[in-house]
């Protein structure tokens, strides 16, 4: 039971790092303070509980205005209850008649607000926002035909839609906490709902666009562009929800582009591919390295607790399971080779099973996630925005150069970037909105753009 509900605390919950000082091998006082800090979890500070994403999403289905004011109750509630798991003043059984969900601030028949999909019930079809796939075909006549849809979607949602536009108010980070006995898997963000909205938005942002409202259009690219930028600590869920948010974006920016209803030289568009081309691998490999370091700490303390019940079960030649202090810096070890895994530039699966190889016979789990499928997600969406931003270039009359990493086909007038690295059958290295359009596939030998016709 323990396990899974740090498996579940894992999904969501954000927390800063500790910085360490670089350690001599040889100077055991400092090795062994710098493993105490790798395993201290400070109290959870009030400022995390402001501008927090997680808490916003909490409180987001809650029917009364007072919505985020909920969502912090409910972190600070569940926070209090592990505590007292800490302090051994709460049994472990005794959790669920105490854990805070959001339904328990309903009063008589209030219902929880939860996105209402008429659009899906009428056309059978889930996405609304038809452009975030990749080379979708006609998606805005597609979109501007289902403008009475998403007008009746907007007037059907619109307590969520507001509260949605007005999240860059009240959330300008992705931070929260965690700890071993928070159990804040109890408090779970409105995430279906989260990613509806933003379908909608992008929608929106084209039928805004296609009838000649330019400012209303870029104020919804913006706040989409706001969420996938968001800077986070904590695990890999979120980064991989903004890669893919990006990418619906990125390919809906490039539909707007085909029918010139974007400039490119418009301010919004200079901005944003100012960003790091490379910042979703920096985010895929920081929350990696978070969600080790969080499953050796929760390793370390579900070893603590159940220690005398762990030494019937099972014994492992690698660890004197009796001995506390070799446990711990046994787990910090494995997780100071994962981090040095994770520092290397491009990443060998093979390479990488042999570093981190899986440990058998233990009462804890320390299997840690091979980071190569991720990074090839990020790497997919990174030659996708390296493809618009040659696009873009093109489109204002700029030469491409070598610094660009695109290829030109100049009988076919499209930029390509091929892959050959040998991809594995199964793995998901697609961002979803890549691999939605390929119906199943699971990658692509090659990924294109199309530009005017090159004389």
């Amino acid at each position: 039971m323990m396990k899974q509900q740090f498996l579940m605390m894992l999904i969501f919950l954000t927390f800063n790092a500790s910085t360490f000082a670089e350690t001599n091998a040889n100077q055991t006082s400092d090795l062994q303070r710098e493993i105490e800090e790798f395993y201290d979890i400070q109290p959870l500070p009030k400022r995390s509980l402001e501008q927090n994403l997680y808490i916003w999403g909490v409180g987001l289905s809650y029917p009364n205005d007072d919505y985020y004011e909920v969502g912090r109750k409910i972190a600070e509630s569940n926070y209090l209850l592990g505590q007292e798991m800490k302090s051994k003043q709460l049994e472990n059984w005794d959790l669920k008649q105490n854990i805070r969900y959001v339904n328990d601030y309903l009063v008589d028949d209030e219902a929880l607000l939860r996105f209402n999909h008429l659009f899906s019930e009428q056309n059978g079809r889930k996405r609304i926002n038809v452009c975030n796939r990749y080379d979708d075909k006609n998606c805005i006549r597609v979109t501007i035909a289902d403008a009475e849809q998403i007008w009746a979607l907007n007037v059907e949602n619109e307590i969520l839609q507001k509260r949605y536009e007005s999240f860059p108010l009240l959330v300008n980070q992705s931070t929260g906490y965690f700890h071993p006995y928070s159990f804040a898997d109890a408090a779970y963000p409105d995430i279906t709902s989260l990613i509806s909205l933003i379908d909608l938005d992008a929608a929106n942002a084209v039928l805004d666009l296609s009838s000649g409202n330019r400012d209303k259009g870029i104020e919804r690219l913006e706040r989409i562009s706001f969420l996938a930028s968001l800077p986070h600590n904590g695990t890999l869920t979120f980064p991989l929800l903004q890669l893919n948010i990006q990418q619906a974006l990125n390919q809906t920016i490039n539909a707007l582009l085909n029918e010139k209803l974007l400039n490119p030289n418009d301010p919004f568009l200079t901005q944003l591919y100012r960003e790091d081309v490379n910042r979703f691998d920096h985010k895929i490999r920081a929350a990696l390295k978070w969600q080790a370091k969080a499953m050796m700490q929760n390793n370390l303390y579900l070893y603590q607790d159940y220690k005398a019940k762990l030494l019937d079960v099972v014994k492992d030649e690698k660890i004197d399971l009796e001995d506390e202090k070799k446990v711990a810096e046994f787990l910090y070890q494995y997780y100071k080779n994962y981090e040095a895994s994770l520092a290397q530039e491009n990443l060998d699966p093979k390479i990488f099973q042999q570093a981190m190889p899986n440990i058998e016979g233990l009462p804890f789990n320390i299997y840690l996630a091979s980071p190569y499928e991720y990074l090839m997600q990020a790497k997919y969406q990174k030659a996708y925005e390296l493809l618009l931003r040659a696009k873009i270039k093109v489109l204002k009359g700029e030469a491409l150069n070598a610094d660009d990493q695109v290829e030109l086909d100049t009988e076919n007038s499209i930029l390509y970037i091929d892959f050959d690295e040998g991809l594995e059958e199964g793995s998901p290295l697609l961002p979803q909105p890549i691999r939605w359009f390929n119906q199943g596939r699971q990658f692509l030998g090659r990924l294109e753009v199309a530009i005017p016709k090159v004389k």
